[in-house]
């Protein structure tokens, strides 16, 4: 709807919209919640060209919401020759579509418990706007894969065009994060379980793309457990994550285990490749060529 200072133009942004041009009344709770109500309506032609009628549009309840509750609207706009709907238009290569400004409203109706109220005859749009061609989201920055130590932050981030407003839903793994709907995600990754694939939805009325996971690696302190020589000479050593929390088998590929006789010269570190494995969360290395050894030294390294 409109008051006579503010009217809808199309692409040109001078040029008032007329009666082959639909708009439609959003309503929700919330910018993230709206949902259409009504049926989409003609703008007017001639000297009423750039408004549609608000009575109109406010024939039809609004579920979920009750008579008092604040909320939230929106007018979105189209040509109907992209399609019955603002959904049809933004996704259309001949879509122009257009967005007013979310405003809060106070819905009217009298039953407090879950009624059916009305969206008020007489809001009107703060604002006039124009038109633009729709465009689905493109991703211009892809999240980047990182590495960080335990208690470090870890930080995300994309960017993307498309046709306004841009909704984002970050997921690991495949699960999406509760509230994480920014373009960056930042957080700190305490332990292992932090670990895993991370990527971001991102959305607007003509549709969605997903980015490229980006994975994240989370490197721990390593606290050494009480060594075992056994009968026949060979040497157990065990080491796991310094907070008790579990490795992987996916980590084991991250750990090197070096060993010397001699701590005084660099040189004489020898890396030990065979038989280090993954026992219950935890690194086991079985070194077979310590029976004739008085002594030997270990130093754990995770890249």
């Amino acid at each position: 709807n409109g008051s006579q200072s503010n009217p809808v133009f199309d692409l040109d942004g001078t040029t008032r919209l007329g009666s082959s041009f639909y708009g439609q009344i959003y309503v929700g709770t919330s910018a993230q919640s709206l949902f259409a109500i009504g049926a989409p309506v003609a703008f007017l032609s001639g000297a009423g060209a750039g408004f549609i009628v608000s009575d109109v549009i406010t024939g039809s309840g609004i579920s979920g919401l009750y008579g008092g509750a604040t909320g939230v609207y929106q007018l979105r706009v189209w040509n109907s020759a992209a399609g019955s709907t603002f959904e049809q238009a933004s996704s259309s290569a001949t879509g122009r579509i257009g967005l007013s400004q979310i405003m809060s409203v106070t819905f009217g109706g009298s039953d407090p418990l879950g009624g059916l109220p009305r969206f008020p005859p007489d809001a009107n749009l703060h604002s006039s706007f124009s038109l633009a061609l729709a465009s689905i989201p493109v991703i211009t920055t892809q999240p980047v894969s990182q590495t960080v130590s335990a208690g470090g932050n870890a930080t995300f981030s994309v960017t993307a065009t498309g046709t306004a407003p841009l909704s984002y839903q970050w997921s690991k793994d495949g699960t999406n994060l509760i509230g994480a709907t920014n373009p960056t995600l930042s957080f700190t990754a305490t332990n292992r379980s932090f670990m895993g694939a991370y990527s971001v939805t991102v959305a607007n009325s003509g549709g969605s793309v997903t980015s490229s996971p980006a994975g994240l690696r989370v490197m721990v302190p390593q606290r050494l457990q009480p060594p075992q020589r056994q009968s026949d000479g060979r040497f157990l050593l065990r080491f796991g994550d310094y907070d008790g929390k579990l490795a992987g088998a996916s980590d084991l590929s991250g750990f090197e285990v070096w060993a010397t006789t001699n701590m005084l010269n660099a040189n004489s570190w020898v890396r030990l490749t065979n038989g280090v494995s993954l026992k219950n969360g935890q690194v086991e290395i079985e070194d077979k060529d310590t029976q004739a050894m008085p002594r030997r030294f270990y130093r754990i390294i995770e890249r």
